[in-house]
């Protein structure tokens, strides 16, 4: 199998963090440049492990790249292992989390104005927030 994966290394970057899987115990993990949308790097694996992550952003912080911070989806644990930079769970997930314990029909005040709330920040600008 020939791979033509080849990436350039930009001088600083927020690194986007995810695994997508095509079976059981098959998926790719990926990293990517947040303002470029350019993979930097990527593994394929049967699970995701903390170890995965933290070698494939040493990866690229070896080629010369400033990590200025890694968004990830909240893989357990993964947000305490990078204490590097800053870290930040991915919006998506985290409306997920919220989302899965309210149920998408809350009942009381409080869960319909978090859920009301949640909803809305895909939409609200970085003053806003």
């Amino acid at each position: 199998m020939v791979d033509s994966f080849t990436a350039t290394y930009p001088k600083s970057a927020v690194i986007i963090l995810d695994t997508t899987y095509f079976s059981r115990t098959f998926g790719v993990m990926l990293f990517q440049d947040a303002s470029s949308g350019k993979i930097l790097y990527r593994k394929f694996v049967k699970n995701e492990t903390n170890r995965d992550y933290l070698d494939g952003l040493w990866y690229i912080a070896e080629r010369g790249t400033m990590i200025k911070a890694v968004v990830c989806d909240g893989h357990i644990g993964l947000l305490q292992a990078i204490s590097f930079c800053p870290v930040q769970m991915c919006q998506f997930h985290q409306f997920q989390i919220v989302r899965r314990l309210l149920t998408n029909n809350p009942h009381l005040p409080a869960g319909v104005e978090l859920l009301a709330l949640m909803r809305r920040m895909f939409y609200m600008k970085k003053k806003s927030l």
